[in-house]
């Protein structure tokens, strides 16, 4: 043994006493401590922030292995990052895709110490670049502690990378997630880093979405997987395949000489698919997947009949298609099926290889006896024929006749008529000052608004004839009805005024009380019509409209309560009564002077604000049964 005095002093050779040893074992501390990450950082996932994490499900149970989000703050974008298991990278991209190559990407990466950079993806070489360009975001946190990297940075939300504008605000991205253990060298840049292989961590989002719109993903469906870049996709509503929330979709793969044939409809008895010569239904090859009861889904080819709103599968050869899947979940009837490549339907043979189809999407609540019911759910058609096997070619079809008709009979009736109604009514007594062709203003700019309303009224007749071509079944016609009651009002008002009577004659007040009754009753059902539109599914109206609709007719009817006080009040301090209506001497038939009296109907004030009440309820009334005849887009006679 050595013992020390001091610093300067040693003394060598001296034994010590013998000393016993017990050997003594270190305490357990347990297996060693993971890093822990604040249950904050998973705080507003799927609400305020959009979040992407790995492994499946971890964001639920708040045990990821590596995570991103982004929540839009202000005018800048906070990117909130981790990965653990000793990551040396951790990074998010912003991408066109969900695939890596040609995307903007922020990496945080643990060299000697935390640091972020801006790198980019290059397209088709497995590699990660950093830019030139390390401006437009700031690091707000980084650190890396107990083999774990956390960074937030605040990103702008328009920058270039590689001549690619991004603009976070307006457009839809995916989010990507990496992490990985290694850095790497760049061969072609000296001492230049990059980041190596994503071994920890690699995931995208579900969807493309712009991330000022941060919000729940509805649930992950492996339908949509390749839809128009492997298998042709067709659904309800447009566009419904990007952001996965179909109503109604059919998808067709086609491999070596199989076509696969795969539909999905939401809280539908049926779904179909057609094959048709015209966008239109008659006389079209069909399959139906239906909910045969207690989840039980089952295939069949059906036809329909040309000229009737009639489909039977009676009859037809059902070995040309083979069910390979069918089920009820979550409210949606699925099923895939394939089909024979030629097949002979009501002796017309059909090619799937060389012959080119539209393709008819159809799905109903309500089934008949050996065959399905009206489609009251979903119904479209493609914009063009096409070969199943050509990718991406199916789209649904212009509805800007459809567009044009609602256009023209809101313009017609809330604006033109509403404003002609107005002016004959409460100026007819004030605006006499001045005159155009020998006729009162007031009357000049009436007769103008009505012959628009007239004009509108009639071509937006003329295109939903064009547009739809057939009536729509019982059940499905209110709309349509009182369309064609409104368009036969307006069309015969102005010929009547043509040939109204001399303001002397005999037949004046009968004349005048026809007028009012025709124009208002046409007036009041229009809007009637209109409220009957929106809750019909091809017009893709939103429920709010309906409010709208009610905050018009409010404002209406108050106005007319406003001006009839006005012309009351005005009436009393001139010690006489003049009543403000385009109707000339209705009761009398004593010679006018050349100032011509205006004398209203005796009670058509009264009754016409009563009137205009009615559509007021129409939010209410059309939640009953008894109002909700309405089903589907009106036809020929659709006005509203």
């Amino acid at each position: 043994a050595t013992v020390v005095a001091n610093y300067s002093t040693f003394w060598t050779g001296v034994k010590s006493q013998p000393i016993k040893i017990n050997k003594r074992s270190a305490p357990d501390s347990g297996p060693p401590s993971e890093p822990t990450i604040s249950p904050e950082t998973y705080n507003g996932c799927g609400s305020d922030k959009i979040c992407v994490g790995s492994a499946e499900g971890c964001i639920e149970n708040k045990n990821c292995i590596a995570l991103v989000s982004v929540k839009n703050v202000g005018n800048l974008y906070d990117f909130e990052m981790f990965s653990k298991d000793g990551s040396k990278y951790v990074a998010y991209g912003i991408s066109q895709d969900n695939k890596m190559g040609g995307d903007s990407v922020t990496e945080c990466v643990f060299e000697d110490q935390p640091r972020a950079y801006r790198s980019w993806n290059l397209p088709n070489a497995k590699q990660n670049q950093r830019s030139d360009y390390q401006s437009g975001f700031s690091v707000k946190s980084i650190k890396y502690e107990d083999n774990l990297l956390y960074c937030k940075v605040n990103q702008e939300p328009y920058f270039t990378m590689e001549d690619n504008d991004f603009d976070l605000e307006k457009k839809s991205y995916y989010l990507l997630l990496a992490a990985g253990k290694s850095l790497k060298l760049l061969l072609l840049y000296i001492l230049e880093r990059s980041v190596g292989f994503h071994d920890i961590a690699y995931k995208s989002s579900q969807v493309s979405r712009k991330f000022s719109e941060a919000g729940p993903v509805e649930k992950y469906d492996d339908f949509y997987n390749d839809c128009n870049v492997l298998k042709n996709c067709f659904g309800y509503p447009k566009d419904c395949e990007l952001k996965h929330n179909c109503e109604a979709i059919v998808s067709v793969l086609v491999q070596g000489n199989k076509y696969f044939f795969e539909m999905k409809a939401k809280s539908a008895s049926y779904v179909a698919v057609g094959l048709s010569e015209d966008n239109k239904m008659g006389g079209d090859s069909v399959v139906e997947c239906v909910n045969e009861g207690d989840g039980t889904v089952k295939a069949y080819m059906s036809w329909n009949v040309p000229g009737k709103k009639e489909n039977r599968r009676k009859g037809l050869n059902q070995a040309y298609i083979n069910l390979v899947n069918g089920s009820v979940v979550d409210g949606y009837i699925y099923c895939k099926f394939t089909r024979q490549i030629l097949t002979t339907v009501e002796q017309k043979s059909y090619d799937l290889t060389k012959d080119k189809y539209f393709l008819l999407l159809a799905s109903g609540s309500a089934l008949k006896s050996e065959s399905v019911g009206f489609h009251d759910l979903v119904y479209i058609a493609s914009d063009e024929k096409n070969l199943l096997s050509n990718v991406g070619a199916f789209a649904v079809g212009s509805r800007l006749l459809l567009r044009l008709h609602g256009a023209f009979m809101v313009a017609a009736w809330i604006g033109a008529a509403s404003i002609g109604i107005v002016l004959a009514r409460y100026y007819k007594q004030t605006w006499v000052g001045s005159s155009f062709c020998a006729k009162d203003l007031w009357f000049a700019w009436h007769r103008c608004f009505m012959l628009l309303t007239w004009c509108l009224t009639l071509a937006g007749f003329v295109l939903i004839f064009i547009e739809i071509g057939e009536w729509v079944n019982l059940g499905s016609q209110t709309h349509a009805i009182l369309g064609c009651i409104t368009t036969v009002l307006c069309f015969i008002q102005p010929i009547g005024a043509a040939f109204r009577p001399h303001p002397t004659a005999r037949n004046r007040p009968v004349f005048n009380w026809l007028h009012w009754f025709i124009g208002n009753s046409a007036h009041i059902l229009s809007i009637v019509t209109i409220f009957f539109a929106v809750p019909i599914k091809k017009v893709e109206l939103p429920d709010w409209l309906d409010w709208i609709l009610v905050a018009y007719v409010a404002f209406y009817v108050l106005m007319h309560i406003l001006l009839s006080i006005s012309a009351f009040i005005s009436d009393r301090s001139n010690g006489k009564r003049v009543n403000s209506f385009p109707m000339k001497d209705i009761t009398a038939r004593i010679p006018l002077n050349s100032v011509e009296r205006r004398v209203d109907t005796p009670v058509s004030m009264p009754i016409l604000n009563f009137e205009y009440i009615i559509p007021l309820l129409n939010p209410i009334l059309l939640k009953f049964p008894v109002f909700t005849a309405h089903g589907t887009l009106s036809p020929h006679c659709a006005i509203g």
